[in-house]
């Protein structure tokens, strides 16, 4: 029996053999497969149903995290601020520099300190203070003080850099202005085309001039400003100082009472033997204290104007004011001007005579149709028909400016500008001290240009021209007693003809702030002169730093 058992054990054992056997091993590649350390799906090696739990996937696990390598490391962190001297030659990033740390060719925009550049080493807006070599500045990238002799082109003395590490005076980042076309603009919203050609106004050259000059006994004072030869003003001379100028070989060519003021102004002939200088200076000495110059000829400052391009006046109503300008003629009885009511006397000539640059100016506060509450009358008190030869003359300017005062015209537009004349001032003076307020244009003559007058006079209201981006004119002057900025460059305006032009200069600029101030003072009165000019300081929107700067003033005002 047990022989039969074993036998039978023996038959099926190879039968029974593979059954017994498939399990076990299925069992640990199941187990393999579920221990394997490299499957990235798999968080937990001890739970081998992980796999088909359906959060695993989502969460990230070691391989899927950010890595050190695509962290920010210390060699991609901006480097720390150099010692002196620490960089070489190709070696800056920006802002890495400290003062005196630079090579050539060695700065990013906004990487340098005061003293930091060698010559031909910025960029433009990379300069601080005092920190360029001749010849060293992109546009725009001057602070004060900061060039070399024939550093600078038109317009490119200042900076505007936005960081604040200029000079207080250094022309920093500004807002654009609002526009304003339509109603109230001066530019309208006529599109102008920048490559058009520019001309000047009046178009004589300067050798013209100077022979013209020469053959009119116009001679040039010691600063280079125009006079007429051998001839001088002066303010109140006593009888006993006349007398004495008179053994002196000078004599009396004119006399006017100023009514407004009570001053005498006198215009005097000097002796051949004592020409220029030295007429004046025995003049000065004569004369005592009394108010004593040459007989400047001032200028209806040269502008510029566009050519070839078509010109609509924007429409606009007039200022509704009552306002005086010492200018040259206008041409009222222009259909575009017929709604202004003008009042008009000659100081040169023997009567006025329309031109460009008087007619421009009151077309600019005449505007195109009337005041819907008020007249706007415009009294012109030419000062340039006539003679060539006495044209502007400072005798002919205190004359206009008295009568205008003795109308009683609270504000008095000057849209000229000459040399200091002490004559001129002390009647200036004497009118503000009544309460008119007196405007001048700013004058052309370049951003490097010493101050214009009389603008500059500390009594009057100085006027600078900005474009419609709020950019300063290019050649407008700049300075301390700049008051505000107006719109003037590219402004429509009407020429003699009635023709519109765009013309461009503080001329422009000044009878605008001029027309916004009379409207608020319709009498001469000293209190309220001082009211509605501190409040037009704060109305005024502040273009350059903040607060008054030598370049926007106290900021701009439009009409």
């Amino acid at each position: 029996m047990r022989a039969f058992g074993l036998a039978l054990l023996l038959r099926l054992l190879p039968c029974a053999l593979p059954l017994l056997i498939a399990p076990v091993l299925e069992q640990p590649a199941a187990a393999q497969e579920a221990e394997d350390p490299d499957d990235p799906d798999e968080e937990d090696p001890d739970e081998p149903d992980t796999p088909d739990e359906p959060d695993t996937p989502d969460e990230p696990d070691t391989p899927d995290e950010p890595d050190a390598p695509d962290e920010p490391d210390t060699p991609d962190e901006p480097d720390a601020p150099d010692e002196p001297g620490d960089d070489g030659p190709g070696d800056d990033g920006p802002g890495d520099d400290g003062p005196g740390d630079d090579g050539p060719g060695d700065d990013g925009p906004g990487d340098d300190g005061p003293g930091d550049d060698g010559p031909g080493d910025d960029g433009p807006g990379d300069d601080g203070p005092g920190d360029d070599g001749p010849g060293d500045d992109g546009p725009g990238d001057d602070g004060p003080g900061d060039d070399g002799p024939g550093d600078d082109g038109p317009g490119d003395d200042d900076r505007r850099d936005g960081s604040g590490d200029g000079d207080p005076d250094d022309d920093d980042e500004r807002p654009e202005p609002e526009e304003r076309d339509g109603e109230g603009s001066v530019w309208g919203d006529a599109e102008i085309d920048a490559d058009s050609p520019l001309v000047w106004v009046p178009e004589e050259s300067w050798s013209e001039r100077s022979s013209r000059d020469r053959a009119e006994g116009i001679r040039t004072d010691a600063d280079g400003y125009r006079y007429r030869d051998r001839e001088f003003v002066a303010i109140g001379l006593d009888r006993a100082t006349l007398a004495a100028l008179s053994r002196e070989g000078f004599r009396q060519i004119a006399v006017e009472r100023l009514a407004a003021s009570g001053l005498t102004l006198h215009l005097l002939k000097g002796p051949d033997r004592l020409d220029g200088e030295a007429g004046l200076e025995r003049l000065v000495a004569l004369a005592a204290n009394a108010p004593v110059a040459f007989n400047h000829l001032f200028d209806r400052k040269s502008v510029t104007m566009r050519r070839g391009v078509r010109v609509s006046l924007p429409e606009r109503p007039g200022c509704g004011c009552r306002l005086g300008l010492v200018d040259t003629g206008v041409a009222e009885r222009s259909p575009s001007l017929a709604h202004v009511r003008f009042a008009s006397r000659a100081f040169n000539g023997s009567a006025p005579a329309p031109d460009l640059h008087g007619t421009a100016v009151a077309s600019l506060v005449g505007g195109t149709r009337r005041h819907p509450a008020r007249d706007t009358r415009l009294l012109v008190a030419d000062v340039f028909a006539g003679p060539r030869a006495t044209a502007g003359s400072a005798f002919a300017v205190a004359r206009a400016i008295d009568w205008l005062a003795r109308e009683k015209v609270a504000v008095i537009n000057l849209s000229l500008a000459g040399p200091p004349n002490r004559a001129v001032e002390r009647v200036i003076q004497s009118v503000s001290a009544l309460g008119h307020v007196v405007v001048a244009a700013a004058g052309n003559e370049g951003p490097a240009a010493p101050p214009a007058f009389p603008a500059a006079y500390p009594e009057v209201v100085a006027v600078t021209a900005v474009a419609r981006d709020g950019q300063p004119y290019r050649y407008s002057n700049r300075g301390p007693h700049i008051r505000f900025a107006a719109p003037g460059v590219d402004v429509p305006v009407l020429d003699a003809s009635g023709t519109p032009r765009l013309l461009s200069g503080t001329s422009f600029a000044a009878p605008i702030v001029a027309a916004r101030i009379a409207r608020d003072l319709e009498a001469p009165d000293r209190l309220r002169a001082r009211q509605v000019l501190a409040g037009l300081e704060k109305a005024a929107r502040d273009l350059g730093p903040a607060g008054r700067d030598p370049v926007f003033g106290h900021g701009l005002v439009e009409p």
